[in-house]
């Protein structure tokens, strides 16, 4: 089993939406793959074809005590996935302060997961620094952080360096630049800054803006 966590550091920058069209594209292809919700907005079932937010997800299934893999769910592109599910805020407390308290509590449920030989893993993981990015980095064999090409990229530089700095030894880095629409003036320094201080993380092509994805959203 190979892990690739998705971290970003700030939101809104369609990390999510990024994890779904990488597992569709990898299961199309006829690789084994599941991808694992970590985030508590539950919307990578929206994003994955379903008609309304998973209403109980892996948290539920860990609050109850039970094998966190029995929420798992599959669309028809072949892609496995772990819903988060709709939590209320006691749910959610409950869940950060495992985060907080078991700092392997990830790294166990993942060695729990019955999958097929050379199966890939996607960690839709919450914003780095929290607890949660934090295990899904420890745990990941490559590390992909989905950034933005607008004016405020340049101020979470020094967040990136700490993170780069807080990987594992011999884990890989990707940083995905999203959303990027050639019409905008705005974004043509932030890019710049991005090609001469990240040039040798930064992936070959730049995923530019989806008109319909607002739309679609809205509509769920």
């Amino acid at each position: 089993m190979h892990t690739i966590a998705f971290i970003s550091l700030w939101g809104g920058i369609g990390q999510t939406a990024v994890v779904a069209n990488v597992a569709t594209a990898l299961a199309r292809d006829g690789l084994s793959c599941l991808a694992i919700e970590l985030c508590a907005q539950n919307s990578l079932g929206l994003c994955l074809g379903l008609e309304a937010p998973v209403p109980r997800g892996w948290v539920h299934a860990v609050q109850e005590g039970a094998w966190w893999a029995q929420a798992a769910l599959a669309n028809s592109d072949g892609v496995g996935f772990l819903p988060y599910g709709m939590v209320d805020n006691v749910t959610a407390d409950v869940q950060e302060r495992r985060w907080l308290d078991q700092p392997g509590w990830l790294a166990e449920q993942l060695a729990s997961l019955d999958v097929v030989e050379r199966s890939l893993v996607l960690l839709d993981a919450p914003q780095w620094p929290t607890a949660a990015a934090r295990q899904a980095m420890a745990c990941a064999d490559w590390l992909v952080v989905c950034v933005e090409a607008s004016p405020r990229v340049e101020s979470f530089f020094p967040r990136l360096e700490a993170l780069r700095v807080a990987q594992p030894a011999g884990q890989g880095l990707t940083l995905v630049v999203n959303r990027v629409d050639p019409r905008r003036q705005s974004q043509r320094e932030p890019l710049q800054a991005l090609r001469l201080q990240w040039a040798e993380f930064l992936a070959p092509y730049l995923l530019h803006e989806d008109d319909h994805m607002p739309l679609a959203m809205a509509r769920h």
